[in-house]
């Protein structure tokens, strides 16, 4: 079952003064003490996270703000997003309940800005210290439009901008790239490892960058041929668009082929997963836990391990040093979230960690290489520039000069490019509303050109679809849309052609 979001419409002014407003919620009421909702959330997603229960907050005024602010997230975010930020929202009414306030209206701008202090002096984590800052400004902010229980007179934009408000997002604790020599080290010692287990899991883990809890779903039979002598490998992908375990296809090379018809050899059974081990006299599928556990004693026997003689690597340290290699062999970003069927780029930026030197010399050679193909509103000045630099500087070879060019400039990369904004002259004006396509900053080159394609096709499909539904305002953002779009791919097409 996928997630649902409930689709509501805009509250009027007066929304807390209409007592009688009782709309559905799930299987619940608005106005019910605890609202359950088991059928706006997919049937992979904990008990817990089904429900929120508002008596945990003792005063009314609190609890109804409570109930204004879910009800208005739920309709933007997944129902279990919203019962997640449980926590947060009793640390911030707890706040409350401290400086004697039954009603959030109660705070002034005085008590808000002591809000981040507070948080500090209850030893609370810097990370979640944040959402909760979040969620505060969030409801203060949207209960002021809407006319929740709120401080009306606060401006929580001059609030944040206090020295005494943090800035920036919550601090993301980043999975470490597991080293070139310390990777090859890994995979040579699996090869010898007598234990085929070990060996399928640290080969496949390597060689697909899935998570742990993904290759343990591998089964029998998963492996398939492709075109042109590749080979698919079927797993479950846990969180995706879809939002539950999804069955999903990737390619897989010759090592991974060859791990998994070894354990098929090994284990003749028809079906099943591969991955099992004894639990009560029964054989059950191996957990995360035990790959974790596995590859840690794998690397104390083959003493692959820190400073400290603990095990070098764990099980997601694969997945971020595999992206990392996928990037810097030009492999575009759309692939990747493809291949791991990413909901968003921000996902799938998380496990690219690279330095600006990698970023410059991954995007220097795709861009600004004499024989690279690129397209985008800068692409004819940058070809220009590069051309008058390489015959300036003729005495030198070709990559120190593109090295050096690189060096000057900012690569921020994009699902289909990448932008060439300096973030160092402050945020882009345009924010989180840019469409790339139109943008000055906005490169793409020849890898490119497939998704591209595929994007304009989809452009085009759905606006003959809502031309015959005839939704003419929706009809003008695709072609708009496409107006941006279409230059860039037929401009590659041109330019791929008449090489």
């Amino acid at each position: 079952m996928e997630a649902i979001a409930i689709d509501i419409l805009p509250a009027q002014k007066n929304e807390r003064a209409e007592t009688g407003w009782n709309p559905e919620v799930g299987r619940s009421r608005f106005r019910d003490d605890v609202w359950d909702l088991t059928d706006l959330t997919p049937d992979w997603v904990q008990d817990h996270r089904r429900k929120i229960d508002f008596t945990a907050v003792a005063e009314p005024g609190l609890r109804e703000v409570w109930r204004h602010y879910a009800y208005w997230k739920l309709g933007r975010v997944k129902a279990s997003t919203v019962t997640s930020m449980r926590s947060s929202i009793l640390r911030l009414f707890g706040y409350c309940t401290v400086m004697g306030a039954d009603r959030l209206s109660d705070l002034d701008e005085h008590d808000i800005l002591g809000l981040p202090l507070w948080l500090s002096s209850c030893g609370i984590e810097p990370a979640t210290q944040v959402h909760v800052l979040q969620v505060a400004d969030e409801i203060i902010r949207i209960g002021q439009l809407r006319g929740w229980d709120v401080p009306e007179s606060v401006n929580m934009a001059a609030v944040k901008a206090r020295p005494e408000w943090p800035k920036g997002d919550p601090p993301h604790k980043k999975t470490k790239v597991i080293p070139d020599d310390t990777m090859e080290r890994v995979l040579e010692c699996a090869l010898m490892e007598e234990d085929a287990i070990n060996k399928s899991l640290i080969i496949i883990l390597s060689q697909t960058g899935l998570r742990a809890s993904e290759v343990v779903t591998i089964e029998r039979g998963c492996i398939e041929q492709a075109p042109a002598g590749m080979h698919t490998m079927e797993v479950l992908i846990s969180k995706t668009v879809k939002q539950g375990p999804t069955p999903h296809r990737i390619l897989v090379n010759s090592l991974v082929v060859d791990a998994v018809r070894e354990l098929e050899k090994r284990n003749p059974a028809s079906e099943g997963p591969l991955f099992v081990r004894p639990v009560r006299g029964k054989v059950k599928r191996m957990t995360a836990s035990d790959v974790a556990n596995r590859l840690k004693s794998f690397c104390l026997r083959w003493s692959i391990t820190d400073a400290d003689g603990k095990p070098a690597i764990h099980p997601h340290m694969f997945r971020t040093t595999f992206v990392r290699s996928l990037v810097m062999q030009g492999i575009p970003l759309a692939f990747i979230m493809e291949h791991y069927a990413h909901v968003s780029i921000d996902m799938t930026a998380h496990y690219l960690q690279l330095s600006r030197e990698d970023l410059r010399s991954a995007w220097g050679k795709a861009i600004l290489s004499p024989d690279s193909t690129i397209a985008g509103k800068r692409a004819r000045q940058i070809r220009a520039a590069v051309a008058k630099e390489l015959k300036a500087r003729a005495e030198e070879s070709v990559e120190d000069v593109i090295a050096s060019l690189a060096d000057s400039m900012s690569f921020n990369p994009l699902p289909t490019g990448v932008c060439l904004y300096d973030l160092r002259r402050g945020p882009c004006s345009k924010g989180e509303s840019c469409f790339f396509y139109n943008c000055p900053n906005y490169v793409t080159e020849k890898r490119f050109y497939p998704v591209l394609k595929r994007e304009l096709d989809l452009i085009e499909e759905e606006m003959s679809r809502l031309k015959a539904l005839g939704r003419e305002r929706e009809w003008q953002r695709q072609y708009a849309k496409r107006a941006h779009l279409e230059p860039l791919v037929r401009d590659l097409e041109e330019k791929i052609n008449g090489q």
